[in-house]
């Protein structure tokens, strides 16, 4: 597997008191951290990090020992340790096992019902009253088989079978004062918890997120009515969008001809090497026109009409940012993609939390934002010439001072990425 290199966390204000602050890790020390897990299994090669704006290196919870490697480390440095299968993960209860149909108990989103789905994962309260869950319980189980009126389901962590590794890097420590009380953070699960893992595809079979509601939006009008009204702004902060630009950056080769796809009046691309030549495909003239950064720029409905106007293997790379939710035929548009790149050309698609309601295919709204990389996996997957397929993502980061919604969200828009490589010809 060709996996990418860590991604430098933009500049941002420490949480640290600055008057207080230490340049090595002290014993009860307070610690702004990241904690970089990673794992590969099934094909796939996976990132996640997370920054933790403040942890007591006496008072939480740290795996193995991994707070002794802290003890007296420098800001900046890093400790990595592997873990075992169900070393990392919060809980261990659960198991494989069958219930009924009439058991899954059905949400409505959008005012649409849920329906348990292969290969898919819903809340472990969905299920309530099987195998001792409770409703309350947000935690994810997976659907492994649908027959004879019966569903089998795994009930244990996305990433119990996987063996991770799990890196953690001092960004910031000081002298911690006088608490009383506090919160004790469990790191592991703070790495390992609330998502990563549920991007892995089934180990049998493939996961059902193509049944035929699935490719549904709320407005159904072509995508010419939407997109007639020119949005110069930005639809993700710029820590988000930082990390996007690093991720092309690091992935695409000098020289290189790119293919931004589904473009705007901005594509990401500051990073990559300035003799690249990018070519712009959108949907409104005038935001292409106002992106510098494009050498040509084609107004095409990828949902009208879903295949690419240009020759086979032009590409060096092919990019799709925050805009693969609004694909209705995903799975055409990546054999698209994979015809007009190169051998060895990477096709990258990222993502945040944020999108047009209105526009996005029903799945997208449907499934947690881990999920949708296994969404965005399954769609890569299923075309043959594509290999080395990874992801990554980073949550956590504060959210910027002269963003518009600084004062209601205290959080960054969280980055998603997956890509893959199409495979080189023999």
């Amino acid at each position: 597997m060709i996996s990418i290199n860590h991604l430098e966390l933009p500049p941002f204000e420490s949480s640290q008191i600055a008057e207080h602050a230490r340049e090595r890790v002290a014993p009860g020390a307070m610690m702004e951290l990241e904690l970089d897990l990673q794992f590969e299994t099934g094909g796939v090669t996976c990132r996640d990090s997370r920054v933790i704006r403040k942890s007591n290196l006496w008072r939480d919870f740290f795996p193995g020992d991994l707070d002794r490697q802290l003890l007296g480390l420098p800001v900046g440095e890093r400790v990595e340790a592997a873990f075992g299968p169900g070393t990392l993960t919060d809980y261990q209860e659960g198991e494989c096992f069958t219930a009924p149909r009439a058991a899954f108990r059905t949400r409505k989103i959008a005012r649409r019902d849920l329906e348990p789905r292969l290969g898919r994962f819903y809340p472990r309260g969905f299920l309530a009253g099987q195998r001792g869950l409770f409703s309350e319980d947000r935690r994810p189980l997976r659907v492994t088989g649908l027959a004879d009126q019966r569903i089998a389901i795994d009930s244990r962590h996305p990433l119990a079978g996987v063996s991770p590794r799990l890196g953690i890097k001092v960004l910031g420590t000081w002298q911690a004062g006088e608490e009383h009380g506090g919160i004790c953070n469990d790191i592991a699960m703070l790495a390992a918890g609330e998502g990563p893992g549920m991007q892995l595809p089934l180990p049998a079979g493939t996961s059902d997120f193509w049944y035929p509601e699935a490719m549904g939006r709320l407005d159904s009008r072509p995508d010419e009515v939407f997109y007639e009204r020119t949005r110069l702004v930005h639809h993700l902060d710029s820590h988000c969008r930082d990390q996007i630009e690093r991720l092309y950056g690091s992935l695409i080769p000098p020289g290189g001809q790119v293919l931004d796809l589904m473009s705007s009046w901005v594509s990401h691309l500051d990073r990559i090497d300035p003799s690249c030549r990018v070519t712009g495909l959108g949907m409104n003239r005038a935001e292409l026109e106002a992106n510098p950064r494009l050498a040509e720029r084609l107004v095409r409905d990828l949902n009208q009409e879903p295949s690419l106007p240009f020759a086979k293997a032009q590409f060096d790379a092919v990019v799709c940012t925050a805009s693969f939710e609004y694909l209705t035929e995903p799975r055409r548009m990546v054999a698209e993609i994979a015809r007009v790149l190169k051998p060895g050309g990477y096709c990258i698609i990222a993502f945040s939390d944020r999108w047009f309601p209105t526009k996005a295919i029903q799945v997208w709204t449907e499934i947690h934002p881990f999920e949708r990389l296994g969404y965005v996996l399954a769609s890569l997957m299923s075309d043959e010439r594509l290999d080395h397929f990874n992801t990554f993502s980073r949550r956590g980061l504060p959210r910027p001072e002269d963003d518009a919604r600084a004062g209601e969200l205290e959080l960054s828009d969280p980055l998603f990425a997956a890509w893959a490589r199409r495979r080189p010809e023999h």
